[in-house]
């Protein structure tokens, strides 16, 4: 995080049919790469579309709540994790359970604070 843009889950398609994931890749803006995030940890979040994600200041990134594809669209998953990229080979830890309907926050220095 920090100075990078980080992409996390989704679906293969807008209706909601296709595969759900639990991936993620980071931006570099100045490297003009892509890295991907690691998926190797116990503490993983399930796969989820239509879920929210906040930045933290300190360059943590939480996730949570969304759609898995399992049950009606509109029962959420309560669960996340937080993903912290300086943790080495124990980069996630668990967050949950969440509200059913997500939203996120930022904070500054990130911009005044929004729901």
């Amino acid at each position: 995080m920090g100075s990078k843009f980080v992409i996390w889950g989704g679906c293969s398609n807008n209706t909601g049919t296709g595969t759900f994931y639990n991936t993620g890749s980071a931006y570099d803006p100045s490297a003009n790469s892509w890295t991907a995030v690691d998926t190797t940890d116990a503490d993983l979040p399930t796969v989820r579309s239509r879920h929210s994600a906040a930045a933290t200041s300190d360059g943590k990134m939480a996730i949570w709540g969304g759609w898995d594809g399992t049950n009606n669209r509109n029962y959420a998953i309560n669960t996340g994790a937080v993903w912290d990229p300086a943790n080495g080979s124990d980069p996630w830890a668990p967050l949950g359970p969440a509200r059913r309907r997500p939203g996120a926050t930022t904070t500054p220095p990130y911009g005044p604070a929004r729901t």
